[in-house]
């Protein structure tokens, strides 16, 4: 288990580095299942844009932080799908600014489901392919 005053000073540095609005822990800490070889999966929203470069880096030295290799999410970029694990299953460690929060929480569960929707028909069109396929 992570020790909370350690995840809070890699917290702390990531905010004055980058300007954090709001951040969860998810995976297998917030399910309480970590193990020491587990990763820290961390999402936020930033203040301002970030370049994967620059979140490359943050996430490097957040690990030598913790002591722990680090997955940091830029959630104005994720995938609907982790969005919505993020928001059913994680924990939510830092919230500076709650409408942006709310914003999210409010536009997930749509992203989520036009998603599943393209999906859908995607694989029930593929599945159409393979069963008219000739041998």
């Amino acid at each position: 288990m992570l020790d909370p005053a350690i995840l809070d000073r890699a917290i702390l540095w990531l905010d004055e580095r980058f300007g954090l609005d709001v951040v969860w822990l998810f995976g297998s800490e917030a399910r309480g299942t970590a193990t020491s070889d587990s990763d820290v999966d961390l999402a936020a929203l930033f203040r301002s844009p970030s370049s994967p470069a620059e979140l490359l880096d943050a996430r490097v030295e957040a690990g030598a932080l913790l002591g722990r290799t680090v997955d940091l999410v830029d959630l104005d970029r994720a995938s609907p799908i982790l969005m919505m694990q993020v928001l059913r299953h994680g924990t939510l460690l830092l919230d500076r600014n709650p409408s942006r929060r709310v914003c999210l929480v409010a536009a997930a569960p749509g992203k989520y489901e036009d998603l599943m929707l393209v999906r859908r028909e995607g694989e029930r069109l593929l599945l159409e392919r393979v069963r008219n396929a000739r041998p």
